[in-house]
């Protein structure tokens, strides 16, 4: 987490993160003089044992609230279709932005050749 945090603070000088770096995602609001925007971040090196789905969903729930907020719509039970599509559309869209962050971290193994001799079998 602290190496997504230290980039996020390349970008946006001053960035106050208060995620804990054991944390397996964190969703923030960066607000800058010029325009407000939102991040999700997510500790790859933490998911491997867990459902990476669900902590999905569970971080754009987060960043649906916040996106709500910042338009100055307020929820409840007569007008909540609005946020279903926006959760819809971030879940999606996160989907495909750690799918594609895996495939780049992805540790590619060359095949053994089962024929080729391993100096360490004992």
């Amino acid at each position: 987490m602290d190496v997504a945090i230290d980039h996020m603070r390349l970008f946006y000088k001053g960035i106050n993160c208060n995620a804990d770096p054991s944390a397996l995602a964190y969703t923030m609001v960066i607000n800058t003089p010029k325009t407000t925007g939102f991040a999700i971040l997510i500790n790859n090196t933490k998911y491997q044992d867990v459902d990476i789905h669900s902590t999905i969903v569970h971080e754009c729930t987060h960043l649906s609230w916040y996106i709500l907020d910042e338009l100055g719509i307020s929820m409840n039970v007569d007008n909540h279709e609005i946020q279903a599509y926006i959760l819809e559309e971030l879940v999606r869209k996160v989907t495909v932005s750690v799918e594609a962050a895996e495939e780049l971290t992805e540790v590619k193994v060359p095949d053994k050749d089962p024929d080729e001799e391993n100096p360490l079998d004992i």
